[in-house]
């Protein structure tokens, strides 16, 4: 039998439930009515800022659209060049962005994204100069083509490139060029096609920020990645190829794929840079440094493959790690490939610095010598910075035995610092055409006979997936802790032993990186 019970707590739990109910109610009518609100425009190099932005009465310029839309709202971009940089100028949000969408064959002069959760999608943008300088820090001034400062911005399916000059002003410390800029906070920039650029390809900061499945075809001597002020960014699934240098021999200007440098002013912590690939060139892994008052450090390198990078990693920040990567024909105009730098308070100094289950092969000058090493920590114990190492392989020509610790003079001589490190014999790669003589070609001019040359041909085509038989297989150490995936994003195992180098070994087949790469012709794009 049904009794009424108008008992006080009763009540108030009945006027609670009727209170939710509403809050629910009103939220989906909100929604709904937000859904319908949403609009779609148009805009095409034949239509006029005067019409009301249809399909069949399409805007003039994607500025006109950037001043109109609202949270939820997609512009269509029509095919053509539109001669304009368009500024974000109202806010979406992470239900409802403000979408830009390019038609094949849309070029524009860039995009300058300041609001939050605004997405431009399959934009070209092909400039010959980088046309905007607007005032910085310091009395600095900044040039871009694009940049992200807001929060929650999307920048994906792009081509930015032919970038040959910078307007006009020479690079100095009071001008700074940045082809494609990234702040703010959680922004990411996805699939892009960067070419034939005269400037630092992407300076990044900020929070939290993503760039990702990016390929960077030469650089002309420009830094890649020059990491600003930020924190926990992300650089992962980049392919960069065919860099040049600029000048004749190794003091040459040359690339950095990663700059991280207190010397310039900038505080950074906790970058993860991830699967990777660096192919030949004049390009050196990276250059980090924690000038004081500055602080640069905690910066993490796994999963990457590089290949024929000529110069070495010269490290002075702290806590700084490098697992499971791949170094191929690296640093070979110098004694080693990751070079920690002590006795140089200048610039920092590399404690708590770790270097576990990566690959060395033929790394550091003389290669065909066991005594060149493949990481060092110069002007001091490793045990007075706390530097740790092992579980690493490394190899000269022919799978030759290799030291893999060049210590200095005041350590001794050089030593397997890993008491689980390999050094020499066939690691077991699913493919690794070794003509090692072939593909090696000396560029520098002043090179003497014998001596080590400095970029690689683009004749290469290796898997590193291993065999059953690999002596690579189980021979590292488990660091589940820190990540847990390979660099085709296969799951290491959580319990027992890993393999050493960027590819966990798997009884399944698995894709091959990426070899002979190419960029292909897209339509309106040189």
């Amino acid at each position: 039998m049904f009794k009424f019970d108008d008992s006080a707590q009763t009540r108030k739990l009945s006027f609670g439930v009727k209170q939710l109910i509403a809050t629910l109610l009103l939220s989906l009518c909100l929604a709904s009515a937000g859904s319908a609100r949403a609009a779609t425009y148009s805009v095409s190099p034949s239509g006029s800022n005067g019409n009301p932005g249809t399909s069949a009465q399409p805007w003039l310029t994607i500025q006109k659209a950037a001043n109109t839309m609202v949270a939820g709202d997609t512009t269509i971009v029509e095919p053509g060049y539109y001669p304009e940089k368009v500024v974000s100028m109202v806010n979406g949000t992470a239900a409802n962005p403000i979408t830009f969408l390019a038609q094949a064959g849309v070029t524009n002069d860039g995009f300058d994204m300041l609001k939050n959760y605004n997405v431009a999608n399959g934009f070209s943008i092909t400039k010959d100069e980088i046309p905007v300088y607007e005032p910085g820090p310091g009395g600095t001034y900044v040039g871009f083509v694009i940049r992200l400062v807001g929060i929650g911005n999307v920048l994906e399916n792009f081509q930015l490139g032919n970038i040959a000059s910078t307007n006009g002003i020479a690079s100095t410390n009071n001008y700074n060029f940045y082809n494609l800029a990234v702040g703010g906070a959680f922004n990411v920039v996805s699939n892009g096609n960067l070419f034939n650029v005269n400037a630092t390809v992407v300076n990044m900061g900020g929070f939290s920020n993503v760039v990702e499945n990016c390929l960077i075809n030469v650089t002309f001597g420009n830094d890649c990645f020059h990491m600003a002020n930020g924190t926990n960014n992300a650089i992962r699934c980049c392919v960069v190829s065919n860099v040049v240098m600029v000048g004749s021999s190794q003091s040459g200007v040359h690339t950095d794929f990663v700059q991280m440098s207190g010397s310039y002013g900038a505080n950074n912590q906790g970058t993860l840079i991830e699967r990777n690939i660096v192919y030949p060139g004049a390009i050196q892994v990276c250059n980090m440094d924690s000038a004081a008052p500055y602080s640069v450090g905690n910066t993490t390198f796994r999963n990457n493959i590089f290949f024929g990078s000529a110069l070495h990693a010269s490290i002075w920040t702290p806590n700084t790690a490098f697992y499971n990567n791949a170094f191929i024909l690296c640093g070979m105009n110098f004694s080693e490939e990751l070079y920690f730098i002590s006795g140089d308070p200048k610039n920092g100094t590399p404690y708590n610095c770790s270097v576990f289950n990566n690959l060395f092969i033929e790394c550091g000058s003389w290669s065909s010598q066991p005594t060149s090493g493949f990481y060092t920590n110069p002007g001091s114990s490793p045990s007075t910075n706390n530097f740790r190492a092992d579980y690493n392989y490394a190899s000269g020509f022919g799978w030759q035995p290799k030291y893999t610790y060049l210590a200095d003079a005041n350590v001794g001589d050089n030593v397997l610092i890993g008491i689980h490190d390999i050094s020499g014999g066939n690691p077991g790669f699913a493919n690794f055409p070794y003509t090692n003589t072939s593909i090696l070609t000396c560029v520098d001019p002043n090179c003497a006979a014998g001596s080590s040359p400095v970029l690689i041909s683009t004749n290469y085509n290796f898997d590193l997936h291993l065999l059953a038989s690999s002596i690579l297989r189980n021979a590292g150490t488990n660091l589940s802790a820190i990540f847990t995936n390979d660099f085709a994003g296969n799951a290491r195992p959580a319990t027992g032993a890993w393999s050493i180098g960027p590819f966990q070994f798997t009884e399944s087949a698995v894709i091959s990186p990426p070899s002979n790469l190419r960029i292909v012709a897209v339509a309106g794009v040189p």
